[in-house]
This record gives C-alpha cells, sequence and structure tokens, in this order.
C-alpha cells in the first residue's frame, strides 16, 4: 500500500508488522512476526508529488468539510428563545426572566462574536489578504504572507504567525466519546510589532518558518489525526483580532 508511515507518537501510533505462518499438516504450524518501520521517503516515491490535494491518500489529514454556516444553526434556537424571553421580561416587568433572558443569550451572543469578529476587524483594518503554501515538506520553508490597506488610523500591535502540529485521538461512543488532544509542535514569530496604521497606506508583512527535519507526516486515521495548522493573528489594541487558522499537509519531500 501507498502509506501511511510509521507513527509513534503520545496518543496516536501507527505500526506496521509482518507476519509469516507455514502451514503443515497435522502439526503446529510455526510462525514469526516483525515490526516494519516505514519511514518518510524522501523522493515522493509514496504517491506523485504532483497529486491535488483532494486526491492524497486517504490517511493524510482532509479539510474540515463542516460549512461556514453550520454555527448560525446551532445558535439560532437559542438566540430566538432569548429574544422571546427578554421580550416578556420587558414587557411583563419581570426581573427573573430578565436574568433568565440574559442568561440563554450569553452563548449565541459569544457564539457570534467569534463568527464575526473578523468583520469588525476589517471595519478598521480593511479586508486582509493571507497567503500560506497548501502543502510542505518536512525541514521546508513556510512562508506566509499577510496584507491589508487600514480603513482609519491607529496602531497595530502585531501580527503573529503560529505553527501548530496535533494529535488528536477520540474513543468512545454516544455521551462518553472524548476527544484528547497533545501538542507535538509549535512554532512562533511576529512581525510589523507596534507599527503606526494610515488609511490607504498598504500593510505588507511576510512571515517564513521552517519546519523540523523530522516532522511527521500529515495523518487522518478516522478517530485518530495528526493535523498541522497555520494561524495568523493581527493583533489590534482596543478592537477585536483578526484571526484566520489554516490547514497544512506535510506530505514526502519531492
Amino acid at each position: 500500500p501507498n502509506g501511511p508511515v510509521t507513527i509513534r507518537g503520545n496518543l496516536v501510533n501507527v505500526e506496521w508488522e509482518l507476519s509469516a505462518r507455514a502451514d503443515i499438516p497435522w502439526k503446529i504450524d510455526p510462525k514469526a512476526e516483525f515490526e516494519i518501520y516505514v519511514t518518510d521517503p524522501k523522493k515522493g516515491e509514496l504517491y506523485d508529488p504532483g497529486t491535488p490535494l483532494d486526491e492524497l491518500p486517504t490517511w493524510h489529514a482532509r479539510p474540515n468539510s463542516a460549512g461556514g454556516g453550520v454555527w448560525l444553526l446551532f445558535i439560532l434556537p437559542f438566540l430566538l428563545f432569548g429574544l422571546f424571553a427578554l421580550y416578556s421580561a420587558i414587557t411583563q416587568y419581570d426581573l427573573f426572566w430578565l436574568i433568565f433572558a440574559l442568561g440563554i443569550l450569553l452563548l449565541p451572543g459569544f457564539i457570534l462574536f467569534r463568527g464575526l469578529k473578523n468583520t469588525f476587524a476589517e471595519k478598521r483594518i480593511g479586508e486582509v489578504q493571507m497567503e500560506v503554501p497548501a502543502r510542505l515538506s518536512p525541514g521546508a520553508l513556510c512562508p506566509i504572507q499577510v496584507a491589508f490597506t487600514p480603513k482609519s488610523s491607529g496602531y497595530l500591535n502585531e501580527i503573529r504567525a503560529t505553527v501548530t502540529c496535533q494529535e488528536h485521538a477520540t474513543a468512545g461512543s454516544g455521551t462518553n466519546r472524548r476527544t484528547r488532544t497533545h501538542e507535538i509542535a509549535k512554532i512562533e514569530k511576529t512581525s510589523a510589532k507596534q507599527q503606526r496604521l494610515m488609511p490607504g497606506q498598504r500593510v505588507e508583512s511576510e512571515l517564513e518558518f521552517e519546519l523540523p527535519a523530522d516532522a511527521v507526516l500529515s495523518f487522518h486515521g478516522g478517530d485518530n489525526k495528526v493535523k498541522w495548522t497555520v494561524e495568523v493573528r493581527v493583533d489590534i489594541p482596543g478592537w477585536p483580532d483578526w484571526v484566520e487558522t489554516r490547514d497544512v499537509y506535510v506530505v514526502p519531500a519531492t
């Protein structure tokens, strides 16, 4: 098969084993087992290095397929019920219902803020353009480009990029289903510290990382995965930060 490679992590392990058995009539069959360590190929023998991301082997980590509007469908019932309770509290001058309604609205309000915080951020710094490589190989450079044109004057605390590799292991079912995570690697870099922003004056920043030479490959095994991500945060003092996270696929070197 074309993979996956051997992985020995804290939560996720992928192991290969060779078993041999001699079928001897009327006797106990002798057998032997040997562990095989499958390493990262250096010349792309695992598959064609030009393979599109959506055609990578199924053991590679896949993009999150959840639509952007899923969170809105989740909070809609809470939002409608909370607004109804708030209306009832105001019209009936009921303090208990007022406190209850505000408590119900906290969850959808928080989720709504997180979902729209980039929209609020772009009201001040303009549309943010972010470029991140879709795939990388162990030891490769990861250039990240961020650019925007501010709509108003102000200051920028910093632009921070974080490359993270995590193991995710899920076990159990129903209400007992739990997901554990373990951080394998984390690299941070910053730029544009305390930079003054002027309306119409474009801001461009490039941050460059080097992945470890022994970086583990991306892996997706159903409930178990090894996932690489890049998070970029534009830190704006006194205003919601612009934050975006993207998947990065660490694949065999070409």
